[in-house]
C-alpha cells in the first residue's frame, strides 16, 4: 500500500496543483471584476465547464487502488470549481449576481451541447464526409460529450438551487465561515452528484457504485477547495460586515418568480442599475462609498486610476488615513484645506445634520502612489443599502485650480513688493530731505548744547535731539515696514491709523507748494484688512495726485474717511442688497489736470501709464483696484479735465454682516459686473 501511494504521489500532486490553479484563477478574475468587468469572469468559469466536457470525453481518471476509488478528473475536479465560483459570487456580489453567473454558464454549456449534437449528427448523415475508420470513434466521442454536458447542466441548476440556501442557513446560525463553506459544499455535492450520475449513468448497472466513487473523490477535493474559498472571503472582510444575514428562502423565491410581473420590474431596475454603474465607473468624478466604520466598501474606476491605489488597499485603509492631515500633507499650496480638515466622524455627523442628510460640502487632500497630493472638493450624502447605513462621497479634483491660485498669489506678492519698492524710490527724495532737516536740527542742538550752562536749557536741547532722533527712527521704521515682503493677513484695523501712517510716509515727498489736508471721522471706524496693502493703496493714490499737480497753482490734496451714505458718489454701483451703513468710504481728491474720458477707460489696466519713461510702471492704479477687490470693496472714479480727480474707495466695516456678492468696476470704468465675495 505504501509503495502504491508513493507511486501515485506525483499524480496526486499534479491534481492538487491543477485544482489550486483553477481556484486561484477564478478568485483572481473575481477580484478584478471592477476593473475588467464581470463578463471576463463569467467567460473564465464557462470555459472551465466546457473544457471539463472535453476532458471527460477522453475518460481521464485517477485510481486510488489503496482505497478502491476511481476519480474522474472532469466531474470530480473541474466541475467542482463551479461550486466555488457560485458561492464566492453569491456571498460577495449577492443573489442576483449568482443567478447571472449560472445563466451565463447554462447558456455557454447549452450552446456547446447543441453544437456537439449537430456535429455528432453530421458524422452519420449522408452528404457529410468523415474518415470511415474514425466515423464510429467520433460518434462515440461526441456522444460522451453530449451526455456529460447534459449532466453538467443538471448539476449546475442543482447547485444554484441548493448551495446558496444551505450556506445561508448555516451562516445565519452563526457557524464559522469555513464550517459553513465546507458543510454547504458537502451537502450540495450530495444533490449535485446524484443529479450528475442520474443523467450520465442512468443506463449503467453500476449507477450506485459510480455515484459513491464520485462522492468520495469529491469529498477530498472539497476540503481543500473550502480552505481556498474561506481565505478569499476573509480577505474581503466577509463575516465582519453588517447586512450579511439574508433569508435563505428569498433566493428561491427570486428564482421561481423569474417571469412574474414583479420580477420584470426588478429586471427593469437591474437594467437601470447597470446603466448607473456604467455611468459611475466612467464618471470623471472621484467616488467613495464608505461604511459607518470609516472603511470604503466601493470606489469607482476613476479614483483607482487617479490615485494609483488598488481597490483592496483602499478597502483596508480608514478614511482618516486616506484624507490627509497636516502631517500627511506639508505642501503650502493646500494649507487652507489642511487647516479646515475634518475627521471622518465629523464628516459623518455633519452630513447627518445637513438637510435631508445630503449635499454636505467639504474639501480634502489624498495622496497618490506617485507621492502627488490631490485636492478634491467632495459632496457627501447618507445612503441606505438595505439596513446598512453608508456615506457616498462624490468629489471633483481641484488640484490644478489650487496650484494656479498659489502661483497667482506668488506673482501678486512679487508685483506688489516691486510696486512698493517703486513707491519707496519715488518717495526717496522727500525722505532724504526730511532726514537732512532732522540731521541739521540735531547738529544745531549739539552746537548750542556746548554753549549753554543752564541745566534747564540743556535738558530742553536734549529733548529736541531726542524728538529728532525718534522722528527719524519712526520714519525709517515706516519705510522698512512698507517695503518688506509679507503674506496677505487680515486683521482688525482702525482706518484712522492706516491713513495717518500713509500720510506720514507721503508728506516728505510733497513740495511746499502743495497744500495737503487730512480729515478723519470724529468716530473711530474699524475695518478688516491687510495693513501693508491698504497703506500701499492709499500711498499710490496720493502719489498720483501729487504727480497730477505739477505746474498747478494753489495745488491741493484732500484725503478723508467717512461712513458711506446712499447719496455718496459711487454707491449707485453697489449690489442691491448692500446697506450703506455697513461700509466706509475713503476719498482722495486733487485739483490737478484731470483724466480725459478716453484714458479713464484704461487707468486700471496693468502697465498702462501716461507718464514719461522712468517715471511710472503703470501698476499703481492696477494695484489699487486689486487691493480694493481683495478686501471685498470697489473703487469709483470721478474726474474732469483741468479741474481735478477724486477716487472713492468703498470698504466693508469690521462688524458688517457677510454679503453673497459685491459690485465693483471692471477694467472699463462704465462696465459694472457682479462678483462672488472672496472667502
Amino acid at each position: 500500500m505504501n509503495n502504491h501511494f508513493m507511486e501515485m504521489l506525483p499524480a496526486l500532486s499534479l491534481c492538487f496543483l491543477e485544482l489550486t490553479f483553477l481556484a486561484v484563477l477564478i478568485i483572481s478574475m473575481h477580484s478584478l471584476r471592477k476593473v475588467i468587468g464581470l463578463t471576463s469572469y463569467y467567460m473564465v468559469v464557462s470555459f472551465i465547464l466546457v473544457f471539463a466536457q472535453l476532458v471527460n470525453a477522453a475518460d481521464i481518471s485517477l485510481v486510488y487502488e489503496f482505497i478502491d476509488v476511481q476519480m474522474n478528473i472532469s466531474s470530480s475536479l473541474l466541475l467542482t470549481t463551479f461550486m466555488a465560483s457560485l458561492l464566492i459570487t453569491y456571498t460577495l456580489d449577492g443573489p442576483i449576481a449568482a443567478q447571472r453567473l449560472t445563466v451565463a454558464c447554462v447558456v455557454v454549456s447549452g450552446s456547446f451541447f447543441l453544437l456537439n449534437t449537430i456535429s455528432q449528427t453530421q458524422t452519420q448523415w449522408y452528404g457529410f464526409m468523415v474518415d470511415a475508420e474514425k466515423r464510429q470513434f467520433f460518434f462515440e466521442f461526441f456522444e460522451k460529450i453530449r451526455i456529460n454536458t447534459a449532466a453538467s447542466l443538471g448539476a449546475i441548476v442543482a447547485d444554484l438551487l441548493v448551495l446558496p440556501v444551505v450556506f445561508q442557513i448555516f451562516k445565519n446560525r452563526n457557524f464559522g465561515t469555513y464550517f459553513s463553506v465546507v458543510i454547504s459544499f458537502l451537502l450540495t455535492q450530495v444533490v449535485d452528484t446524484y443529479v450528475y450520475s442520474l443523467i450520465s449513468n442512468y443506463h449503467s448497472d453500476q449507477f450506485w457504485l459510480k455515484m459513491n466513487q464520485l462522492f468520495v473523490s469529491r469529498a477530498f477535493i472539497i476540503i481543500w477547495l473550502s480552505v481556498i474559498v474561506t481565505i478569499y472571503l476573509r480577505l474581503n472582510e466577509y463575516g465582519k460586515k453588517d447586512g450579511e444575514e439574508r433569508n435563505p428562502m428569498d433566493f428561491l423565491r427570486a428564482i421561481l418568480s423569474t417571469y412574474s410581473y414583479g420580477n420584470l420590474i426588478s429586471q427593469h431596475s437591474r437594467d437601470w442599475e447597470g446603466r448607473f454603474a456604467l455611468f459611475v465607473e466612467n464618471s470623471p468624478d472621484l467616488i467613495f462609498l464608505v461604511n459607518s466604520k470609516g472603511y470604503p466598501t466601493d470606489v469607482n474606476k476613476r479614483l483607482i486610476l487617479r490615485s494609483g491605489h488598488p481597490f483592496h488597499k483602499l478597502q483596508e485603509t480608514h478614511m482618516d488615513d486616506i484624507l490627509l492631515d497636516i502631517e500627511g500633507c506639508p505642501d503650502k499650496i493646500f494649507e487652507d484645506i489642511i487647516k479646515n480638515r475634518m475627521s471622518f466622524k465629523e464628516i459623518w455627523k455633519a452630513t447627518e445634520n445637513s438637510p435631508e442628510m445630503r449635499d454636505f460640502n467639504f474639501e480634502s487632500i489624498i495622496k497618490s502612489t506617485e507621492d502627488e497630493y490631490i485636492s478634491i472638493d467632495f459632496i457627501a450624502s447618507i445612503l441606505y443599502a438595505g439596513k446598512t447605513k453608508l456615506i457616498l462621497l462624490t468629489g471633483r479634483e481641484t488640484t490644478a485650480r489650487h496650484q494656479l491660485t498659489h502661483q497667482r498669489d506668488q506673482l501678486t506678492n512679487q508685483v506688489s513688493h516691486l510696486q512698493r519698492l517703486e513707491s519707496v524710490g519715488r518717495l526717496a527724495g522727500g525722505v532724504a530731505h526730511d532726514f537732512n532737516n532732522l540731521l541739521h536740527s540735531i547738529q544745531g542742538s549739539l552746537d548750542s548744547f556746548d554753549n549753554k550752562s543752564d541745566l534747564n536749557e540743556k535738558e530742553r536741547i536734549v529733548g529736541n535731539i531726542r524728538y529728532a532722533v525718534n522722528r527719524a527712527s519712526d520714519l525709517t521704521s515706516k519705510l522698512l515696514s512698507f517695503a518688506k515682503k509679507g503674506n496677505f493677513e487680515l486683521k482688525k484695523l482702525k482706518i484712522e491709523d492706516v491713513l495717518n501712517s500713509s500720510w506720514e510716509l507721503f508728506k516728505p515727498s510733497c513740495t511746499t507748494q502743495i497744500k495737503i489736508k487730512l480729515l478723519n471721522s470724529p468716530d473711530p471706524i474699524y475695518i478688516r484688512g491687510d495693513r501693508t496693502q491698504l497703506e500701499q493703496m492709499i500711498l499710490n493714490l496720493l502719489i498720483n495726485a501729487r504727480d497730477a499737480l505739477e505746474d498747478v497753482e494753489r495745488a491741493k490734496i484732500t484725503m478723508r474717511c467717512e461712513l458711506a451714505y446712499e447719496n455718496t458718489q459711487g454707491w449707485e454701483h453697489a449690489a442691491e442688497n448692500l446697506i450703506p451703513s455697513n461700509y466706509c468710504c475713503i476719498r482722495v481728491k486733487d485739483n490737478g489736470s484731470g483724466i480725459p474720458e478716453d484714458v479713464m477707460e484704461k487707468v486700471f489696466e496693468p502697465f498702462f501709464t501716461t507718464k514719461p519713461v522712468g517715471k511710472g510702471t503703470g501698476m499703481g492704479l492696477s494695484m489699487v483696484f486689486g487691493t480694493a477687490s481683495s478686501h471685498n470693496g470697489w473703487i469709483h472714479l470721478e474726474s474732469v479735465v483741468d479741474k481735478g480727480t477724486e477716487f472713492f474707495i468703498f470698504l466693508p466695516l469690521y462688524n458688517a454682516p457677510s454679503q453673497e456678492n459685491i459690485t465693483r468696476y471692471d477694467m472699463e470704468i462704465e462696465n459694472v459686473q457682479t462678483l462672488h465675495r472672496p472667502s
